[in-house]
């Protein structure tokens, strides 16, 4: 598997294949963005799926990353000393919580 993205380029909006994904900043962190034509449809508008939310909490120093549960809450998965090594394990998704 391809590296999706790192630090660096969380930076921009990163287009890869026919998905886009979007950093949207939020207060302390990003939210992760996912975009994809609509199931039924590819010449519907595109629908936009939220796959992760990077917090860094700042007394510890360290950035805790969430998953959008099918509640629709965001519920916590781990903690990382940088923001590389979030981005990593959203990108090998072990637990498969953010792409399925």
């Amino acid at each position: 598997m391809e590296k999706r993205f790192s630090a660096e380029l969380l930076k921009n909006i990163l287009r890869i294949g026919l998905n886009i994904w979007i950093k949207v900043e939020v207060r302390g962190g990003y939210v992760i963005i996912e975009t994809r034509p609509k199931w039924d449809s590819a010449a519907s508008p595109r629908i936009k799926l939220p796959v992760a939310k990077i917090i860094l909490h700042r007394p510890s120093g360290k950035w805790k990353v969430y998953w959008k549960r099918a509640s629709g809450r965001w519920g916590f998965y781990s903690e990382y000393k940088s923001i590389d090594g979030a981005l990593r394990a959203i990108d090998k998704d072990v637990y498969c919580c953010f792409w399925g």
